[in-house]
C-alpha cells in the first residue's frame, strides 16, 4: 500500500479576501451608511421639531396664565407716547420702542429672576444698561432647528437675544398702509389695529376671539438667517428696541405672497421644518400648518373675529 509522504515543513495555505471581495465589502458598507444617515437625520429633526412644539406649548400656557392674572393678553410690545400730539390722539406709532410680550410672560415660564432684573421703568429697550440681560439666550424662545445666532443683528435688532417666535398681528399687511374706515388711521402704522391677537399696546381678551380659540393663531415660528432665498430677520424676546423695529415681536399672516408661510417678506412666518411652520393656537394647542394652505383659510385662521369657518389646516 502506497502512502503519501507528508513533508515536515508544509503549512496550511492561508485564506483571505481577494481585492475584488474587499471592494465589494466596502461598497456594501457604503450603501448601508448611505441608507442609515437619512434615517438618523430624520430622527434628529423629529426630536428638534418636538422641542419646538414644547416651546410653543410653554409660551401658550404662559400667555393663558398672564391672561388669568391680568384679564387680557400682553401687547406685542408696550410703546411709549412719543409726543404731546400722540397723547392727544391716543395713538402710538409702531416705531415707538417698548418691552414685548416675551418679557411680560417671563414670570409664567420660570424666568422670574430675569424679569425682576430688567429695569421695566425705562422704555428704552436698546439702552446699553439693559445689556447683557437682554442678550441672555433663552431656549424657550429658540427653535432647536434654527441655525441663526443667539444675538440678532439684523436691522433694528441691536444685538439683543434672538427669538424664533412672533405674535399674530392678523391678516392685514403690517408693512403697508390702508386707512381704517371712519378712524383716519393707517393699518401698519398705529397701535391697536390688529385683527389677530397682538399689536402695539394691544389688550386683547379671550372673549374677543369670536371665531373660537381653536380657530385662531396665537404665535408662530420665524427663521433667523438665510432661508428660501430670503434673509429672514427672526425676532426678539425683549421687545421693540427702536423706531422701525415693530416686526421684532409680531408679524402678519395672510394669503399674500409676502406674508404667507415661508413667504417673501423677511419677517413672514417661516421654519426649517419642511413644508410649513408650527403655531400655537389661542386654545393652547400646537399645530403644524402647511405652506400650501388655501389662502382663504390662512386669512381665517389669522383673524380672531371675521366670522368665517376655519376650514382644513392640513393644506
Amino acid at each position: 500500500m502506497h502512502c503519501q509522504q507528508i513533508q515536515p515543513n508544509a503549512r496550511p495555505q492561508a485564506k483571505g479576501f481577494t481585492l475584488v471581495e474587499l471592494l465589494v465589502v466596502i461598497a456594501i458598507i457604503g450603501v448601508l451608511i448611505a441608507l442609515l444617515l437619512p434615517a438618523v437625520q430624520q430622527a434628529r429633526e423629529a426630536a428638534r421639531r418636538m422641542g419646538c412644539q414644547n416651546n410653543l406649548k410653554q409660551m401658550g400656557l404662559g400667555l393663558h396664565n398672564y391672561h388669568d392674572t391680568h384679564g387680557k393678553l400682553p401687547a406685542a410690545y408696550y410703546g411709549r407716547y412719543a409726543n404731546a400730539a400722540s397723547v392727544a390722539t391716543g395713538r402710538v406709532g409702531f416705531g415707538a420702542p417698548g418691552w414685548g410680550w416675551g418679557v411680560m410672560i417671563m414670570p409664567f415660564i420660570e424666568q422670574q429672576n430675569l424679569y425682576d432684573a430688567l429695569d421695566m421703568t425705562s422704555y428704552q429697550v436698546r439702552a446699553s444698561t439693559h445689556q447683557p440681560l437682554s442678550q441672555t439666550p433663552l431656549s424657550v424662545y429658540r427653535c432647536p432647528s434654527d441655525t441663526g445666532d443667539d444675538l440678532n443683528s439684523t436691522p433694528n435688532r441691536w444685538e439683543h437675544g434672538t427669538s424664533n417666535y412672533l405674535g399674530n398681528y392678523g391678516s392685514k399687511n403690517i408693512a403697508t398702509t390702508a386707512t381704517i374706515p371712519g378712524a383716519g388711521y393707517d393699518w401698519g402704522n398705529y397701535e391697536k389695529t390688529e385683527t389677530g391677537m397682538f399689536s402695539a399696546n394691544s389688550a386683547v381678551k379671550l372673549r374677543d376671539v369670536i371665531d373660537g380659540t381653536s380657530n385662531t393663531v396665537m404665535l408662530g415660528e420665524v427663521v433667523y438667517g438665510e432661508y428660501g432665498g430670503v434673509s429672514r430677520r427672526g425676532g426678539l424676546w425683549v421687545g421693540n428696541p427702536y423706531n422701525g423695529g415693530y416686526l421684532c415681536t409680531q408679524t402678519s399672516l395672510s394669503s399674500s405672497t409676502t406674508f404667507r408661510i415661508n413667504g417673501s417678506n423677511p419677517s413672514a412666518y417661516s421654519s426649517h421644518h419642511s413644508g410649513g411652520a408650527q403655531f400655537v393656537l389661542v386654545d393652547g394647542s400646537v399645530r403644524f400648518i402647511a405652506e400650501t394652505l388655501d389662502g382663504e383659510v390662512i386669512n381665517n385662521v389669522a383673524d380672531r373675529a371675521d366670522g368665517k369657518v376655519l376650514g382644513n389646516l392640513d393644506g
